[in-house]
């Protein structure tokens, strides 16, 4: 029986899909499965895909007619097909050195998750030893919850398939912005420890304007689902003590003031004014765990103190 299975997202991704195969197949851990799931592609990713599934038989493709599109979709319904113990996510714009899985897999122990480093850099990452830091269920929450290399990324992280189906622990399909962020702090919520690999950066995440990651609605439209996401998130938590609650608390100030910011500076402004009243209330009701906090640069507190000071001005 394999050990892991990989899904891979695709949408429009033909550019970059036989150099994240690739990265796959080069693996020196060997014991996988691959779910693509093509999210309605119209540039020849399908075919590509497809060619793949005939080059190695480890690679399996299944297609996304439903109604519901994008990138939660597409991850659910490879969720559904998975029957190996462990299972991991890749972006289909993204690569992974080839000793990506093996780091994973050795050093999972009695974990129920494992992270590995990232970079966005291009360039191949030499393996020179390993730093290795375990995580208690406090430490990963609020890791999971920060800005720092944990994060809560889907992508560089590896996840128990028994955890997720005794928990019924799925990706929100309407949600546009941080749906990785809940559906990792649903999970973490059932962890009892973890480990986080700081080096060697084995995972390369590019970024691209066109990735299924991205959605190319109004930016106030999606600050405000991001908004909503992450008030789900804080309530997920509520059980968790002080320190992982403030933690949340942290996550929701950046989250609001965000919005906030981003509605200043929007021509719809003088539509939200009510709205933007609401944030900085809310702002203000986590602001001192938020300013305490260190996870998040000093700049993003500022910019949350300057929204509570100056936002009477600017709500005129």
């Amino acid at each position: 029986m394999n050990a892991l299975t990989v899904i891979v997202p695709v949408h429009n991704s033909v550019s970059t899909l036989n150099r994240c195969f690739k990265s796959i197949c080069l693996q020196t851990f060997k014991d996988f499965l691959v779910i693509i799931v093509d999210d309605g592609s119209t540039d020849g990713s399908n075919a590509l895909c497809q060619k793949w599934v005939e080059k190695d038989s480890r690679f399996h493709l299944y297609n996304n007619y439903s109604q519901k599109k994008g990138a939660s979709a597409a991850r659910n319904m490879g969720l559904a097909h998975v029957t190996t113990p462990w299972v991991t996510f890749i972006d289909s714009d993204d690569w992974i050195e080839k000793y990506h899985f093996e780091n994973l897999m050795n050093n999972l122990g009695n974990s129920d998750i494992g992270v590995s480093s990232f970079t966005s850099s291009e360039q191949e990452v030499v393996a020179r030893g390993s730093a290795i830091q375990n995580l208690s269920h406090d430490e990963l929450l609020c890791e999971v919850l920060g800005l720092n290399l944990v994060s809560g990324y889907l992508w560089n992280k590896i996840f128990k398939l028994e955890i997720i189906r005794e928990n019924n622990i799925s990706f929100d399909e309407n949600a546009v912005l941080s749906e990785d962020l809940e559906f990792v702090v649903q999970y973490s919520v059932f962890c009892n420890q973890g480990f986080f690999i700081k080096s060697p950066k084995s995972y390369h995440y590019i970024r691209r304007n066109d990735s299924l990651t991205r959605n190319k609605n109004g930016e106030v439209q999606k600050y405000c689902d991001e908004y909503r996401t992450v008030k789900r998130i804080r309530n997920s938590v509520r059980g968790e003590n002080n320190v992982v609650k403030n933690a949340a608390k942290s996550h929701y100030a950046i989250t609001a003031n965000n919005l906030y910011n981003v509605i200043k500076k929007s021509e719809q402004r003088n539509n939200y004014k009510e709205q933007m009243s609401g944030l900085r209330v809310d702002i203000l009701s986590v602001i001192i765990p938020y300013t305490l906090s260190k996870q998040y640069k000093f700049r993003n507190k500022a910019s949350a103190w300057w929204t509570l000071i100056f936002g009477p001005f600017w709500e005129r």
